[in-house]
């Protein structure tokens, strides 16, 4: 199934907030639209999820990722040349979805006092969310902290990202910086506690972000990658089933 897939990569404010804290941009004209490309974790100039009615391109000095297809888990066809995400539709019975077990963790969540917060610049707990991210660096992959901070400032300014905090007592257990357009969120970078994990902070954070958009009516939130049921990484496959306990359908990605 085809779907037309307005990425939040692929709008002009979220190519101004990189350009600001100094990540290298481009922005191509085509006839059927602009496309956005930037150098935020490549080497090379790349236009992530970009709608299939706007490309192929002829200009191969750069890297084009199209939207290809959406499809039940059990039914892609894997390939490692291609990646692949999962979503929740937007549908207000969303949580029926979910697995049994998922569901017992966020009643946990919520029953050890945990609870959901989005948080502006500038606020204590904006600064504890960033101090969870500098504690395990390899979250942010290969932004320094530094850079990090600036970036998810400038997202927010320009009103493409919000900071997703879960908070007990004081003390934040989880956060998630999302990026948005005005139909789909998606879930880039997302940290835990390690020593709070037992309270499942990750599952409630996951369902009160996917609850706060599906209620704003995006038509999408993206819960990022997964892999195959084949896979050799071990941990990729168990993050893969943790996500798979919000929902089947999966989004492929074809590199152009």
């Amino acid at each position: 199934m085809k779907l037309n897939w307005q990425s939040p990569y692929q709008q002009q404010e979220y190519n101004r907030a990189l350009s600001s804290v100094g990540i290298e941009t481009k922005t191509i004209e085509t006839s059927k639209g602009k496309i956005f490309l930037n150098k935020l974790t490549t080497n090379k100039m790349t236009a992530w999820e970009v709608d299939s009615g706007i490309i192929p391109l002829k200009m191969k000095e750069n890297i084009y990722w199209k939207v290809n297809s959406i499809n039940a888990y059990n039914k892609i066809v894997w390939s490692e040349d291609n990646y692949y995400t999962l979503v929740i539709e937007g549908k207000k019975d969303f949580m029926l979805k979910y697995s049994s077990a998922n569901r017992r963790c966020i009643r946990k969540a919520l029953s050890m006092h945990l609870k959901h917060r989005v948080v502006k610049p500038n606020t204590v707990f904006f600064q504890k969310a960033l101090n969870l991210f500098k504690s395990r660096p390899e979250t942010i992959e290969k932004l320094s902290i530094e850079l990090f901070k600036n970036l998810t400032e400038a997202l927010i300014r320009h009103e493409v990202a919000d900071l997703h905090i879960i908070l007990l007592n004081k003390k934040v257990c989880a956060a998630a910086l999302v990026l948005k357009s005005n139909k789909i969120a998606n879930v880039r970078f997302i940290n835990s506690d390690k020593n709070s994990l037992c309270l499942r902070p990750v599952n409630l954070l996951y369902h009160s972000i996917i609850e706060n958009y599906i209620n704003l009516g995006y038509n999408y939130v993206d819960i990022s990658g997964v892999v195959g049921p084949n896979d050799s990484n071990k941990k990729f496959l168990s993050i893969t089933h943790f996500k798979r306990g919000f929902t089947n359908k999966t989004i492929e990605f074809i590199k152009v």
